[in-house]
């Protein structure tokens, strides 16, 4: 018995021997309109074990050089996927996550979008509400007024050339700050390349 014991862990460490890969993943992160390379872009190359639902991930980030190009290689696990994505930062959108095929040399480039700012003018026109709060969850923007003044002025971070989606709620309080009427409503839109503005009337 301890004999078949022992050829059965023999052939699991042989399994699992190769099926751990040298893996290695490389190419350019470049400007989504003027084709420029982007340098200091974070990478992140994330290991996500199958059927886990707790700690299932391993992430490592590299950055992209002065030419725009980044390298990484790992030995790569059978009981995991992985994919890599261009980080967020100050001035980029994060591109979409990609796949990495395990044991092979990939080559996956990356084309990013930067952010353009939407000028959002508020105006509260009546007496209906005297409460605002705005949200947009992309760039984690948020505003939040009680007591509104009759105008006021946001810029927002958005992508370009995509549908962007912002939240407001409206609510009016009494002195004793009791909600007397609510509403919500979303903003919805295309934005080019341009700087875009909206102009929002309650």
């Amino acid at each position: 018995m301890k004999k078949y014991f022992s050829i059965l862990i023999i052939l699991i460490a042989i399994s699992c021997e190769k099926s751990d890969q040298f893996t290695s993943v490389e190419g350019y992160v470049t400007d989504y309109y003027s084709k420029e390379p982007l340098p200091n872009i974070p990478m992140q190359i994330t290991g996500t074990e199958y059927f886990c639902y707790v700690d299932c991930y391993k992430e490592s980030t590299v950055m992209s050089d002065t030419d725009g190009h980044y390298y990484f290689d790992f030995i790569s696990e059978s009981i995991r996927y992985y994919t890599i994505k261009a980080l967020q930062t100050e001035t980029y959108f994060s591109g979409n996550q990609k796949s990495i095929n395990k044991g092979e040399t990939n080559t996956i480039n990356f084309s990013i979008k930067p952010y353009k700012i939407l000028t959002l003018n508020c105006y509260n026109q009546s007496n209906t509400f005297n409460a605002l709060y705005i949200s947009y969850t992309l760039v984690d923007f948020s505003y939040t007024c009680k007591q509104c003044e009759m105008f006021s002025n946001h810029e927002i971070k958005i992508i370009p050339e995509e549908e962007n989606i912002i939240s407001i709620q409206l609510a009016h309080y009494y002195e004793t700050d009791k909600i007397d009427t609510s509403k919500s409503e979303d903003i919805e839109f295309f934005a080019g390349i341009n700087d875009t503005t909206i102009n929002y009337y309650y």
